[in-house]
């Protein structure tokens, strides 16, 4: 049975996290472009079994921060292996690969991190972050 102090309370939302868990999601993608999955790891250590909101972040950003560095992994390769032939062609190749990399995470990052501060989510294309932890 509902009280009075009841129908005037707005419905709470069903990914309601308190502004801590909003700072730590949005830390988890902030460290993604700068310290790999070391930032993204630790807190959903820390919080995965505490807050289900942070949990989430938490783990898109580390399986974004895995999925690049597969994918650097991968241009290091190329860039090796195409370096075997001639040291200006493996730059010419290896560089903007890598520095195209690094920005589209980087946007993904920003657009993932400023959702996850007003307590939103935003799926990151699977393209870019595979699902490798949940």
């Amino acid at each position: 049975m509902a009280t009075a102090a009841d129908a005037g309370a707005p419905p709470a939302a069903p990914d309601a996290a308190d502004p801590g868990d909003e700072r730590l999601a949005t830390l988890s993608y902030l460290g993604v472009p700068f310290l790999g999955p070391l930032v993204p790891l630790v807190i959903y250590l820390s919080k995965g079994r505490s807050s289900a909101y942070t949990r989430r972040h938490a783990v898109q950003a580390l399986n974004l921060s895995i999925t690049t560095l597969l994918f650097a992994v991968c241009v290091l390769i190329l860039g090796t292996m195409l370096a075997l032939d001639s040291i200006v062609v493996a730059l010419i190749v290896a560089v903007p690969l890598a520095v195209a990399l690094w920005l589209s995470t980087l946007a993904y990052v920003i657009v993932a991190g400023s959702s996850a501060n007003r307590g939103d989510y935003y799926s990151i294309p699977s393209w870019i972050c595979a699902s490798i932890a949940h």
